[in-house]
């Protein structure tokens, strides 16, 4: 590892997503709002359509975080957690990757902040940020109108890209703290600039892309 400056915290960002679980959060409470019948088919096959479309490179992920997010609207906090009682449980907890649990166990061990950058949304991440003892949760904020209601829409930046070393770089900065030290774990090419930015990163199972950066760069690869 390479040596932080003195008193200065070192971060270990983790992205959640095919990282710290094998799978998509988005992707599974909407399979599971499915089953549980608590979604519109309309909203079904217009999310279909676009990652249809994202699968074939037509469209960005922000558009599918975007589309992912028009389910929220009209309902509140309350009616999310309510409707996805149970699915961290049920969906989340068994899609743990233990090598990236480890890693991150490492971490706190070292007295390292532990912090999970994700495109997904609080309510998502939150009882897997609480499991985990992670310090600090950047994600995708919703948008919450005058009466308490999602508008269905971000609230701000979706958290992806560009968004990513942003925030990464705000929360150093406000810690104290240096992304020459910090570590990052991620699968997606669309986080390369954000591996770039930082002393350690780490390519955890990753897209082809991906994959060809790190061997080019000789950035740490984790198959597991």
């Amino acid at each position: 590892m390479n040596r932080p400056p003195p008193n200065s915290p070192v971060i270990a960002f983790f992205d959640f997503d095919n990282t710290l679980i094998c799978d998509d959060s988005q992707g599974l409470e909407i399979r599971y709002l499915m089953r549980q019948r608590r979604i519109r088919p309309v909203d079904v096959l217009r999310i279909g359509v676009i990652h249809w479309l994202y699968k074939h490179h037509q469209v960005s992920s922000d558009r599918i975080v975007r589309a992912c997010v028009r389910i929220y609207r009209g309902l509140s906090p309350e009616d999310v957690r309510e409707q996805t009682a149970g699915f961290h449980k049920a969906e989340i907890r068994p899609r743990y990757v233990p090598a990236v649990h480890h890693s991150m166990a490492e971490h706190v061990s070292q007295g390292h902040v532990c912090v999970i950058l994700s495109a997904s949304v609080p309510h998502l991440l939150e009882p897997a940020a609480k499991e985990l003892g992670v310090d600090h949760m950047i994600c995708t904020r919703l948008e919450i109108d005058t009466k308490g209601k999602f508008t269905g829409r971000p609230d701000g930046p979706v958290c992806l890209g560009a968004e990513k070393t942003m925030q990464a770089k705000a929360l150093a900065h406000r810690l104290g703290s240096d992304l020459s030290t910090a570590w990052a774990y991620t699968d997606h090419h669309a986080d390369t600039a954000f591996l770039s930015a930082v002393g350690n990163p780490v390519a955890v199972n990753p897209t082809p892309r991906l994959r060809k950066t790190a061997e080019k760069t000789s950035w740490d690869i984790m198959d597991c």
